[in-house]
């Protein structure tokens, strides 16, 4: 996995390459906590280029949302894969997580919390 993370606008961009699996897990939640809790804390996950995820990288997603929840902050997923749409579909998070078709989206619905 490789995570790009971008601190330049108003809100944190990460965007995840390759595949989020349980060799990644940890390091994944462990460099956006930050990004991504404490109030007021807003991260958009592009996760368009995001080959695989495995029961821990899912694990880490729902970990890292929790988290930010309960710490007032908002993460945003932007432009699923196919593979992680239907995984997202298939285990219903798609209703739980909040998931954006592009970049512009993930703004807009960052800037109305």
């Amino acid at each position: 996995m490789d995570l790009q993370i971008d601190e330049s606008g108003s809100f944190t961009i990460a965007r995840v390459t390759g595949e989020l699996n349980a060799a990644e897990a940890d390091r994944f939640v462990e460099r956006l906590h930050d990004h991504a809790c404490g109030a007021g804390a807003c991260v958009a996950i592009d996760l368009s280029r995001l080959s695989s995820i495995d029961s821990s990288g899912l694990a880490a997603l729902i970990n890292l949302v929790a988290r930010a929840r309960a710490g007032e902050g908002q993460v945003v997923f932007v432009a699923p894969t196919p593979f992680v749409a239907g995984i997202f579909n298939v285990t219903r998070l798609d209703s739980w997580l909040d998931i954006c078709d592009n970049i512009e989206e993930a703004r807009r619905q960052l800037s109305e919390s």
